[in-house]
């Protein structure tokens, strides 16, 4: 086991989680999770991270409950506290006409969510054969960069230590171990496409090169890095072209055209406010648009209207095809539920200065904000824009968010449902626009209030 811990130890330093971290471990009894619960119970016992599990119990096999059994004994041997969360997948498969193997995903991701409370990060055990699988299965789907890049090492607060080790190698280390796991029955059925890929496809592509699942890692790696340029780039020539609720085509077009489809895609996203089920087809419609005469229109989902008008395109959304909830929801440590997402709330202590840069990350500012606890120290709210509502924006210098919000070209149909975190009656962020001046780090901060807007 200790090929294991030690890619798991080097995965938590690169991405720089302190020793002094909540995580939960994602356990379902099979190889792969017991692979990385051992890691990280042998690591706990080195006095870093505090730990504890998860079991979701699909109630879909006859075996289920053996599952259950089995990681609630193997937590008991090591003093790891365990949840096991029932969820009715069956039931959500009849509600919302998604397949098995979606429905299923949802209900484990949201009971994660649910079961960390204030552990920090989620520990998921895909290994790199799940990601080869994933970068064939999106592939073969029809995707894009981002998709044929597979899963990403780490997305908010889930974490996937194992995604460069292979499944012969975590095999091998329980063997070696003597260490037993459950096997999932339900994985030999070649009915349900990733399966397919798994025992028909990958072996195939084996067989032309032996070393086919590492040279997709390392593909996966250059797509991932690609994509996070192209991202930023995307958003820099959206920010340019972009006014108000028109995208100015004449300066898209002095753009490289690679960025013609993203920036159309980011407009309609953000004109949405969601990106699910929004596919190629309605990219390329609007991208016919352009060539149109001044007058035409589409109608897409989500009630989102694109106009062609002499300045370029108008992306106008009836708000009145959904109007979203009112809120003000009180934040506690860990995941918080709102009608608009998921947000994190995450309190570090002891925080040193020198050591900034390693303690809170590089997470896109625009999704996440840290606060000095000390300064901001009210209970933190998460509400929609109220009347009269200000933000300082200099040191004793307020504006209104009205005014804010014209000045940073937000949509009127943004505005009303765009999340903004408070605290006493002060706005302290307008999530994605801007945040307030208060509570900024400096070299006194001792505690820091980490809020993160999550997928």
């Amino acid at each position: 086991m200790e090929r294991i811990k030690n890619a798991v130890k080097e995965y938590l330093k690169q991405h720089a989680i302190s020793d002094d971290a909540k995580i939960l471990c994602a356990l379902s009894g099979g190889a792969d999770s017991v692979a990385l619960f051992l890691a990280l119970v042998s690591l706990r016992e080195e006095g870093k991270y505090t730990l504890t599990a998860c079991h979701v119990h699909h109630g879909l096999r006859e075996n289920a409950e053996g599952d259950a059994i089995f990681v609630q004994e193997l937590c008991a041997r090591y003093g790891v506290p365990c949840e096991i969360v029932h969820v009715d997948v069956k039931k959500r498969v009849a509600e919302t006409g998604m397949s098995v193997e979606e429905a299923a995903r949802e209900l484990r991701y949201h009971a994660f969510a649910e079961t960390m409370d204030a552990s920090t990060y989620v520990a998921l055990a895909h290994h790199a054969n799940d990601q080869a699988e994933t970068m064939l299965l999106n592939m073969s789907r029809g995707t894009g960069i981002k998709g044929a890049a597979g899963m990403p090492d780490r997305r908010e607060y889930f974490i996937r230590p194992l995604l460069k080790v292979t499944k012969k190698t975590i095999c091998d280390a329980l063997r070696g171990a003597g260490q037993s796991w459950r096997e999932d029955e339900s994985n030999e059925d070649v009915r349900y496409a990733r399966n397919r890929i798994r025992k028909e496809v990958l072996p195939a592509l084996e067989k032309v090169n032996g070393a086919a699942v590492s040279h997709l890692l390392s593909l996966s790696e250059e797509l991932t890095e690609t994509e996070e340029y192209l991202q930023e780039e995307t958003d820099r020539i959206y920010a340019a072209c972009m006014q108000g609720q028109i995208l100015r085509t004449e300066f898209l077009k002095k753009y490289p055209k690679l960025f013609w489809k993203r920036v159309c895609r980011k407009a309609l996203c953000e004109s949405a406010g969601k990106s699910k089920d929004l596919g190629r087809e309605h990219i390329v419609a609007i991208m016919g648009l352009m060539e149109l005469q001044v007058g035409k229109e589409l109608s897409l989902p989500y009630g989102v209207t694109v106009k062609r008008v002499y300045e370029g395109l108008s992306f106008e959304k009836d708000v009145k095809e959904e109007k979203k909830p009112s809120y003000c929801l009180p934040l506690k440590e860990g995941v918080n539920i709102f009608p608009g997402g998921k947000c994190l709330l995450r309190r570090i202590e002891d925080f040193s200065w020198e050591n900034r840069e390693s303690i809170l990350g590089k997470t896109s500012i625009s999704q996440c904000q840290y606060f000095d606890g000390d300064i901001v120290s009210g209970s933190l709210v998460l509400r929609q824009m109220q009347e009269g509502d200000k933000i300082e924006i200099a040191k004793e210098k307020h504006q209104s968010l009205a005014q804010l919000f014209i000045n940073e070209k937000v949509s009127s149909n943004r505005r009303g449902s765009l999340p903004l975190l408070c605290t006493g009656g002060l706005v302290l962020w307008a999530v994605g626009v801007r945040r307030s001046v208060t509570g900024y780090l400096s070299e006194k901060t001792k505690t820091v209030l980490e809020i993160q807007f999550l997928e």
